[in-house]
């Protein structure tokens, strides 16, 4: 199965790929960013072992506001291949790399 499948975006869809979404929910160590991201990385490398992926994660305590789902994180996409999750404080975004 490819990583990256085709989904039709709006301003509304932070996270085309429901497969990701899933792996994302289930890696994500509440309020510790690194190890959501290692474990992101992971969950993601396993599922997908012919695909790399940019992860980066924040808690709350590291961003401006202080909480992580008041922040509005502004991007633009020209396809499908990422995803956004927000759970247990920790915002986490995962992009799918290609050379």
């Amino acid at each position: 199965m490819a990583a990256v499948q085709p989904h039709y975006k709006t301003d509304d869809t932070p996270c085309p790929q429901a497969a990701w979404k899933q792996v994302i929910e289930e890696s994500i160590t509440d309020n510790d960013a690194i190890a959501s991201v290692n474990s992101i990385q992971t969950g993601l490398f396993r599922r997908y072992d012919d695909q790399r992926f940019f992860v980066v994660c924040a808690t709350a305590n590291e961003a401006k506001t202080g909480d992580a789902t008041a922040n509005k994180v502004h991007f633009s996409s020209s396809g499908d291949g990422y995803c956004n999750v927000v759970k247990n404080n920790v915002w986490c975004q995962a992009v799918a790399l290609s050379a």
